[in-house]
């Protein structure tokens, strides 16, 4: 009986003494975005199309094929500060502890993470959800779905973290996250996961210093069957803070992509420069090819470099700085990428003349006439990374900027007549992104009596407001940010009106407009 006892304090002191779970330890939330013809899985990290327990691929399309086109993704970040140090935030498999990310907020005072345990979490609603919920929120016996409920419009009460996490549709505007009063989420597309993670929770694998940034993330998809551009495609909007109280000069964003289309070691990769984007094609004729470019609708591309899946400098796996030249478009050992062969000045077609753009085919306008792909250069198809960047920016410290991004895959007979439908969605989905279709936020009741139209999507000093029909009445004008503060109101009589939004900093705003027809409410840009 003592023994037993005995063993019984040695349990209960030896679970009080374990360590805590550390954020290389947590297994972090992710679910699958899986509206259209793309099932492919978001982690609330920022390591996105793959199952870290399995460690297996889950970019699928077309869904229900098993065939899978990424193997995984991230966001690589890095700046310098005022003294000329690198700051950087980069991750590819989290393997070995190389954790770039954590789940949660930053502190806006301090800057400290939150707890990634208690955050590890992530919010997948559909919009069909949100229109029952619209309609029924009042009714008897409504039964609000966990999606609505459990939102995260709001940060805990008495935190220093950002009063509005997530957008919402606030009908009493008191900025308040209420979907018991017919409230609810803001998002893009038919079905849409949101995330929040920051750099800033433990200390950098590699010995550089973190950014301090905050990330909010939406995925989102449209289910658009007769539509294949959509239909195949998913896109990300990224919204990046700097809560560090540091200024970043020579910022790059960089989109790491290790594409594995069905047989990993048989990709060719190139860049689009005319589209922004990068893009992956099968070197062996499949029976019904794909193709698969990343495009940035926002900002621009301005950089793009390929390396091997080898341990070695110059052009093999990176690790520290290493992130940040690719980055930058250099290779390893500091050398421009250069136009031509193998982007060092060998193989076919190599040159020293510096290029900003990887396997450019002919569309860099640098080298008029001169047409560059891996085949043409003599190389072999092997299991290669792609990364797409933007750059360089200023962030500020309090700062940031937005992102949009859109995975695209096209499917025809043989390799380049995929890549032909690719380039063509890739034209359809970057006009819509232009002319606002793609990014109108679902906020308006089911029975609003007409459509906002916005013009310009992305601002530089005016913005034009249109309507389907004309309100019948004033209407209440406002502009909020995206953590819900007003920065502009005013009545405005019935009809269409212009604002000046020169005085307004870079970033994301919401226009709302405020009527007895009803609440409309749609996203939009400074540049």
């Amino acid at each position: 009986m003592k023994q037993t006892l005995l063993l019984m304090k040695l349990f209960v002191l030896a679970v009080i003494f374990l360590p805590a779970v550390t954020s290389a330890q947590l297994i972090y939330t992710g679910a699958n975005l899986d509206i259209n013809n793309v099932n492919a899985r978001i982690n609330n990290e920022l390591s996105h199309f793959w199952d870290p327990v399995t460690q297996s691929p889950t970019y699928e399309v077309p869904k229900g094929t098993g065939n899978m086109s990424i193997y995984t993704g991230s966001l690589w970040i890095g700046g310098l500060d005022p003294q000329g140090n690198l700051h950087m935030a980069a991750q590819t498999y989290n393997q070995n502890g190389e954790v770039g990310y954590y789940p949660g907020p930053l502190d806006t005072v301090n800057g400290t993470s939150a707890d990634p345990v208690v955050w590890n979490s992530i919010w997948k609603v559909n919009k069909a959800d949100i229109d029952y919920h619209i309609a029924h929120w009042n009714d008897l016996m409504y039964i609000m779905p966990a999606s609505i409920s459990t939102w995260p419009g709001n940060a805990p009460a008495g935190s220093n973290f950002n009063p509005v996490l997530a957008p919402f549709f606030d009908s009493n505007a008191n900025g308040i996250y209420e979907p018991a009063l017919g409230e609810f989420p803001s998002i893009l597309g038919d079905q849409a996961i949101y995330f929040i993670c920051n750099d800033n929770y433990a200390p950098s694998p590699f010995n550089i210093p973190s950014l301090g940034i905050e990330i909010h993330g939406m995925a989102y998809a449209f289910d658009r069957p007769n539509d294949p551009a959509l239909n195949n495609s998913i896109f990300f909007n990224y919204q990046i803070a700097n809560y560090s109280g540091i200024d970043y000069h020579d910022v790059y964003v960089s989109l790491f992509t290790d594409f594995d289309l069905g047989n990993f070691a048989d990709d060719y990769v190139g860049t689009d420069v005319g589209r922004n984007m990068v893009y992956v094609y099968n070197s062996v004729p499949q029976v019904y090819d794909p193709a698969q470019g990343v495009k940035f609708l926002s900002p621009t591309l301005s950089n793009s470099i390929y390396y091997q899946n080898i341990n070695n400098v110059p052009y093999g796996n990176p690790s520290g700085s290493g992130f940040y030249s690719y980055c930058k478009g250099e290779w390893l050992d500091g050398l421009p990428l250069t136009f031509g062969g193998d982007g060092r000045g060998a193989g076919i077609g190599g040159t020293n003349t510096p290029s900003s753009y990887m396997f450019s085919g002919t569309t860099d306008t640098a080298f008029p006439g001169q047409d560059w792909s891996m085949p043409g250069a003599g190389l072999s198809p092997s299991d290669v990374r792609m990364n797409g960047s933007i750059g360089p920016l200023n962030l500020v410290a309090g700062g940031h900027f937005d992102m949009d991004v859109a995975y695209i895959t096209g499917f025809a007979a043989g390799p380049l007549g995929a890549v032909n439908v690719l380039q063509n969605y890739a034209d359809d989905i970057g006009a819509r992104y232009l002319n606002g279709t793609l990014t109108s936020l679902t906020q308006a009741p089911a029975n609003s009596p007409t459509t906002i139209h916005l013009s310009p999507t992305l601002v530089d000093n005016e913005l034009n407001i249109t309507f389907d029909q004309e309100l019948s009445g004033s209407y209440q004008l406002e502009i909020l940010s995206v953590d819900g503060k007003l920065v502009m109101n005013k009545t405005q009589m019935k009809g269409n009106a212009k604002l000046d939004l020169a005085s307004l900093t870079s970033g994301v705003y919401f226009v709302k407009i405020t009527s007895s027809e009803g609440v409309l409410t749609q996203r939009i840009m400074k540049q």
